[in-house]
């Protein structure tokens, strides 16, 4: 995390990096998310921090490393939308209702970060099978 918060400080003013925790999300309180951490500061206000560390490829660069998960468009590297990856962050951001994630790749040769914008389509795609899911493994509920 000093890693980023190094490169990162010098483009945001006020810089602070904080522990997410357990999120709850207050209209379907069985669905949660941890993500590893909140990045706040005066310009972009409040977005998610999710780490990815691929120990196997540690000894190579990151965009190597994450190659399976990423694509490139001119020179920006984008999150697969089709990559479990982005299921995860999309999840995340859907539950803390935040617009922006940073996904840092951290190898041996260093980091890279990759924005991801929260999709509110594929969330509402999500959410519907999330809520399957749940009925199916809770149960229907008996209302007295």
């Amino acid at each position: 995390m000093a890693q980023y918060q190094k490169k990162e400080s010098s483009k945001h003013k006020g810089l602070a990096i904080h522990e997410s925790g357990l999120i709850i999300d207050p209209q379907h309180p069985y669905l949660a998310a941890t993500p590893d951490r909140i990045r706040n500061c005066d310009c972009c206000g409040k977005i998610l921090l999710e780490v990815k560390s691929l120990f196997s490829k540690r000894n190579l660069v990151s965009h190597i490393a994450a190659q399976d998960y990423l694509q490139k468009k001119g020179k920006v590297y984008f999150l697969r939308e089709e990559s479990n990856w982005n299921y995860q962050i999309q999840g995340q951001l859907g539950l803390a209702r935040m617009e922006q994630c940073d996904l840092i790749i951290y190898t041996q040769k260093g980091i890279m970060v990759v924005s991801v914008a929260f999709n509110q389509s594929l969330w509402e795609q999500m959410l519907l099978k999330l809520k399957i899911i749940s009925y199916f493994i809770r149960g229907p509920r008996i209302v007295w």
